[in-house]
């Protein structure tokens, strides 16, 4: 198995700080899916926008952040791609020419068996389920069975 850290001191601490800022990001689009209200899910939205502002320009020339090898920063990005993906089916996030170099990033991520079995089959229901019992704007947003006007009720 090759390594998934890269051998270089400086660009492992560079890999390192974009882990945690796959963090930030997922936490960002669990705001937008749970957002109460709107004014909540719309600042959750700008806040997940400026963010993947900031990742557009740091992938290599792919087709992983590296460059050709496969490591734990496209491992950090796999689960955040694959939920707004799923988001994005529903209800765009972004414009689909926003974000161009994550795009091609995130489908080849979303194209590896390892990727696409790391969650169970009917993650995609079960996903929308869980923000559906939020029952929140975001609930109205993503859950298509939800409208505004039952929210709350």
């Amino acid at each position: 198995t090759p390594p998934l850290h890269p051998a270089n001191p400086l660009t492992r601490a560079h890999n390192r700080a974009w882990i945690a800022y796959a963090s930030e990001l997922q936490g960002s689009l669990f705001h937008l899916a749970m957002a109460a209200t709107r004014e909540k899910f719309d600042t959750a939205r700008s806040r997940l926008l400026e963010q993947l502002g900031r990742l557009e320009n740091e992938p290599g020339d792919g087709p992983y952040f590296n460059g050709e090898a496969f490591s734990l920063v496209d491992a950090s990005f796999a689960p955040l791609f694959l939920r707004l993906a799923l988001l994005n089916e529903v209800r765009p996030v972004h414009a689909a020419d926003a974000f161009p170099r994550i795009t091609a990033w995130a489908m080849q991520l979303q194209a590896l068996p390892a990727v696409c079995n790391s969650v169970v089959k009917d993650f995609p229901e079960l996903y929308r389920a869980h923000i559906a019992a939020s029952a929140g704007y975001g609930a109205a947003q993503f859950a298509p069975e939800l409208r505004l006007d039952r929210v709350g009720s």
